[in-house]
């Protein structure tokens, strides 16, 4: 599951990605398919299941009612209204990839894995162009924002609390760029070489983080994909802290031994932490407090199993 988030359009559930279709649940037991199937792959504009996808890298909820979606192997993003669950194509030329700057039908991406909002700017992680690009609304213009240098394969995005900053995940690592235009190149948020190690910023090491999502401000849950956990990035405190830090695997305990099976979105929905992982959607409760929420030792219930998915993810 590339995406988890808050449901905006249903109160009190998630939303997730499962492959080539997006579905809602309360408990993971009632499970109704928002748009697309899982296994459906294509691409059509329709109503709900009649739409097709080739598998959804992401969306974003724009205002309640649409949602915008990263049509991954299909190199476009698309428009879905919640009211009618009727898609449409909002920015690019679905089935063309490219790199063409442009208006927002005439634009090529290849591969959009992630998106940010911000007003009336949204930033795309397009991953196999190794950029990020920008759709100005004001204009209805799609441009190269930023590439080269460390960002290489860009996968998450989220914007800072000041939202003047954009953090990127990258092979290996967390980029930070300024949106005020003064640092072109963006700065290393973390060590950019691939291992793992807790601590500062500075100090720790990523294997293939993924999503990576603002929880409070200047704090951070990220999908460390490769290293299979979770962790904490708290800017504020440049700290970088384990959540699930047992080996590879399914293990449903406490937030310290708990074992997840390649992670790749999360979200915090009240005190509870839905994680994203290959097959399932697990979930921890956590004690948050109003600075960050607790570090891992001081978790409360375990792990528990909230839905299995029909499809392994490629």
């Amino acid at each position: 599951m590339w995406k988890i988030s808050a449901d905006p359009y249903v109160d009190g559930n998630i939303l997730f990605s499962d492959y080539c279709a997006i579905a809602t649940t309360s408990d993971g037991t009632d499970v109704s398919y928002v748009v697309g199937l899982p296994r459906n792959e294509g691409y059509k504009e329709g109503i709900g299941s009649v739409a097709k996808f080739r598998t959804i890298g992401t969306f974003e909820n724009y205002n309640g009612t649409h949602l915008l979606i990263g049509d991954y192997f299909n190199h476009c993003i698309r428009w879905l209204n919640r009211k009618t669950n009727q898609t449409s194509v909002f920015a690019g030329r679905c089935q063309v990839m490219g790199t063409k700057d442009a208006s927002l039908l005439n634009a090529t991406f290849y591969r959009p894995r992630a998106l940010a909002i911000n007003g009336n700017f949204i930033y795309v992680a397009d991953f196999k162009t190794h950029s990020i690009r920008m759709i100005d609304l004001y204009t209805e213009y799609v441009y190269t924002l930023f590439s080269g240098g460390e960002l290489v394969y860009p996968k998450g995005l989220a914007l800072d609390g000041s939202r003047n900053n954009l953090l990127v995940t990258v092979n290996h690592g967390i980029l930070s760029y300024s949106l005020k235009g003064s640092d072109p190149n963006g700065t290393a948020k973390t060590n950019m070489t691939e291992g793992f190690n807790d601590g500062t910023l500075e100090q720790s090491r990523w294997r293939y983080p993924m999503s990576i999502t603002a929880i409070m401000d200047h704090v951070y849950i990220v999908t460390d994909n490769m290293n299979q956990r979770v962790r904490i990035v708290d800017d504020a405190k440049n700290s970088v802290t384990s959540i699930c830090m047992g080996k590879r695997g399914r293990v449903y305990a406490n937030a310290t031994s708990c074992k997840l099976f390649s992670p790749t979105s999360a979200c915090l929905f009240g005190s509870t932490l839905y994680i994203g992982t290959k097959q399932s959607i697990v979930k921890i409760d956590l004690d948050v407090t109003a600075a960050a929420p607790t570090t891992p030792q001081s978790a409360t219930t375990g792990m528990m199993a909230l839905f299995q998915t029909t499809f392994r993810l490629p």
